[in-house]
């Protein structure tokens, strides 16, 4: 569910833009999350999931339209994240937003750093060293947050038994979760005595990577489609998003970003409404939308969606077929 795009401005004034559109799913079960499925995945078995939804009689969702764009207090961050709002979604904003406010919770610490029960001097020990030595700059100049994969790995890593006819092993392991949010951040960073504004992409893994362009939720597709297009990128590379090559000034980063989430609302069920900030040297340029309530997509609703994308594809195929029937045996 949702979309979140961000655009780095390469020429002129220097600044990151930042958007989402307004829906959001509270809770840990996230039903809307397995839904996006019969939308937009083709791995996914889509006949299975529709015996599962009508099993447990569901036939619609309602989802509340709400802003996901927070800011930090000192006004020098700016975070989004594709909509699940939950005690881990809540831990993991708090992290990189409000630093000081995170360290100041010493029970949450205690599970975050100690997944196994320690003598109490040696956790105090530890705790005390990690609070006074953390430095949420120098995670992002790592590219890399332990925090956010601990904090990720308490809602995901299950215990598993394997118990058969002789042998039986307990084990620990990370299931694929669709409660957690993906986030996509605008702050600075010192380099060579001047705050440059960066555009970041979160992951629940930790890894922290700076982007010139990024979209994520189950919009990413379409609004990627959209960005590679304007910003004249091309096809993305298996390893990933190629560099910009166009000149993008904080005006066109801007325009975007807007258009890009419009995309997405417009090609998908699951992304409705629009947010974005603008984050410069001058500060934070606001511009978000009243827009609040219940959105409710219904079955039937999804299924036409995912038929519209299937006869796309089978359209692209069968040019693509005559194409290369035209190529001569070599």
């Amino acid at each position: 569910m949702t979309v979140i795009a961000g655009v780095a401005s390469n020429y002129g004034k220097k600044g990151v833009v930042i958007g989402s559109d307004r829906l959001v799913s509270s809770g840990d079960f996230n039903i809307a999350e397995y839904i996006r499925y019969l939308e937009l995945d083709d791995i996914f078995g889509v006949s299975d999931f529709i015996e599962y939804l009508k099993k447990i009689n569901l036939d619609k969702i309602k989802i509340t339209l709400r802003r996901k764009i927070q800011i930090s207090k000192d006004k020098q961050s700016v975070l989004t994240g594709t909509g699940a709002i939950n005690e881990t979604n809540k831990k993991a904003t708090q992290l990189l937003l409000h630093p000081k406010t995170f360290l100041k919770d010493n029970s949450f610490l205690k599970k975050m750093l100690f997944p196994f029960e320690l003598p109490e001097g040696v956790q105090k020990k530890a705790l005390n060293h990690f609070k006074s030595t953390f430095d949420l700059a120098k995670r992002i100049r790592e590219a890399y947050s332990p925090e956010i994969r601990r904090i990720a790995d308490i809602q995901v890593v299950q215990r598993h038994e394997i118990d058969v006819p002789g042998f039986k092993k307990s084990y620990w392991d990370r299931d694929y979760n669709p409660r957690l949010s993906e986030h996509i951040m605008a702050t600075f960073m010192k380099h060579k005595g001047e705050q440059v504004p960066l555009l970041l992409d979160i992951s629940n893994t930790g890894t922290i990577h700076r982007c010139e362009y990024y979209a994520n939720g189950a919009g990413q597709e379409y609004a990627l489609e959209y960005m590679r297009e304007r910003l004249g990128t091309g096809k993305p590379l298996i390893t990933g998003e190629n560099q910009v090559r166009k000149q993008v000034t904080l005006e066109e980063a801007e325009n975007v970003v807007k258009e890009a989430i419009s995309h997405a609302n417009e090609k998908s069920l699951l992304c409705r409404g629009l947010d974005y900030v603008i984050l410069t040297e001058k500060g934070i340029e606001t511009h978000f939308s009243d827009e609040r309530g219940e959105y409710e997509i219904n079955l039937i609703a999804l299924i036409n969606s995912r038929l519209k994308n299937i006869n796309q594809e089978v359209i692209y195929l069968k040019k693509a077929k005559k194409e290369y029937q035209k190529i001569p045996d070599s």
